[in-house]
């Protein structure tokens, strides 16, 4: 969400999706299920074959079969959150916290975009956003490699905060 743009090596395309989402959030609730969940299965479907070919040891093939069965349903479920009225079973799972809430989510989709991350259930978020998690990876990514997040052009007192700069 922070970081390049579509010029940038490699990941430009995922980029540009990223951004593009915060700029019309909404647009996701059109896509159907297979074209929601094809970008994580472009990259799983060939791992999980790989899998059965190269005859992975089953916790291996277990953990992976999990991690890519998971990393599809996760963007569906994120999906979920942007719909401003969730099905009964849907809004069952939100309002129990199994689930981000669309109210919670959208608390992502405010600018500057730096923070509540989590995007299926939202568990994380209270703690990563009171520990300064983002602000600490933030500040290492920047003295590491010198770019600068997004976030901290949309609101400076982030970098600020990051690099513990006075204002």
């Amino acid at each position: 969400d922070n970081y390049g743009n579509k010029d940038t090596p490699v990941f430009g395309y995922q980029i540009e999706a990223f951004q593009g989402h915060h700029a019309s959030p909404w647009t996701i609730t059109n896509r159907g299920l297979f074209n929601n969940i094809s970008r994580p299965a472009i990259v799983g479907i060939p791992m999980l074959a790989l899998m059965l070919i190269f005859h992975t040891p089953v916790a291996v093939g277990s953990f992976l079969y999990t991690t890519v069965t998971l990393s599809m349903l996760a963007q569906e479920f994120h999906k979920w959150s942007h719909n401003p009225r969730p099905s009964g079973p849907i809004k069952f799972l939100m309002d129990t916290g199994l689930l981000v809430s669309t109210k919670v989510h959208g608390q992502h989709h405010r600018s500057p975009f730096e923070g509540n991350y989590c995007i299926v259930s939202g568990w994380c978020n209270s703690f990563l956003d009171e520990t300064r998690f983002f602000r600490k990876l933030e500040w290492l990514v920047y003295k590491v490699t010198g770019n600068a997040p997004i976030c901290w052009d949309l609101d400076p007192s982030l970098r600020v905060e990051a690099l513990g700069e006075s204002a």
